[in-house]
């Protein structure tokens, strides 16, 4: 009963050092946001599917 009890303890304690040490890189970035220059949208609308 020692044993399993110890066992437990271990896999406790191991998933807690797992949760609380991060896994993967946090070096992201997002780069420049993008201004109104940098994007363009067109709506051409369809006789048989109107936009609204």
């Amino acid at each position: 009963m020692r044993k399993y009890s110890l066992i437990s303890i271990v896999w406790v304690l191991t998933l807690l050092f797992m949760a609380c040490d991060p896994q993967e890189m946090d070096d992201y970035e997002l780069g420049q946001a993008l201004t109104e220059d940098d994007v363009a949208f067109s709506v051409s609308p369809k006789a048989d599917q109107p936009m609204w």
